[in-house]
C-alpha cells in the first residue's frame, strides 16, 4: 500500500491577479471554515452529488478512467464493488456526514500554500502568513525577493 492509505490531499487552485491573492486566500479558508463548522446546504450538496453521479460514467468510460477507479480501489482499500456502488453511495451521502468530513479532513490550520506572482504585488497581502519559503523553478530554496 501507499502513504495515501490513511491520509491523502485536498487542493484549491485559483488564477487570480496578483491585487486579489490576498483576499482569494482569505476567503478560501473562510469557505473551508463554514464547510467544517456548518456543513453543506440541500441545494449545494445535490448539486455536488448530482455532478459526481454524473461525471462518473463518463470517467469511467475509457480504459485510463477505468483504469485510474481501480487503482484508487486498490491504494485505498476500497469494496471491490466499487465502480459499481458508487453512484448510489453518493446519493446516499448526507449534510450530517459532509460536515463530520469536513472537520475531519479539512483543516487550514496545517495547508501548504503555493503562490505564484510578482512577489513585489503580493507581500503585503501575505504578511499575515508564517513561515514562508521562496524556492527556485527547480524547488531549491531561495533568499526572499528583493
Amino acid at each position: 500500500m501507499t502513504g495515501f492509505t490513511n491520509a491523502g490531499f485536498y487542493r484549491f487552485a485559483a488564477d487570480v491577479r496578483n491585487e486579489v491573492t490576498g483576499a482569494t486566500l482569505t476567503e478560501v479558508f473562510k469557505e473551508i471554515d463554514k464547510l467544517r463548522a456548518e456543513g453543506s446546504d440541500g441545494s449545494e450538496l445535490q448539486g455536488a452529488k448530482s455532478y459526481l453521479r454524473g461525471i462518473f460514467p463518463i470517467q469511467t468510460a475509457t480504459q485510463t478512467g477505468l483504469s485510474a477507479t481501480l487503482n484508487n480501489v486498490y491504494v485505498f482499500g476500497l469494496p471491490k464493488d466499487y465502480p459499481e456502488t458508487f453512484r448510489a453511495r453518493i446519493a446516499a451521502v448526507t449534510p450530517e456526514q459532509v460536515k463530520s468530513a469536513a472537520a475531519t479532513l479539512f483543516g487550514s490550520e496545517n495547508s501548504l500554500i503555493a503562490v505564484v506572482g510578482d512577489y513585489a504585488k503580493v507581500k503585503d497581502q501575505l504578511a499575515g502568513y508564517k513561515d514562508i519559503t521562496f524556492l527556485d523553478v527547480d524547488g531549491n530554496k531561495i533568499p526572499p525577493p528583493q
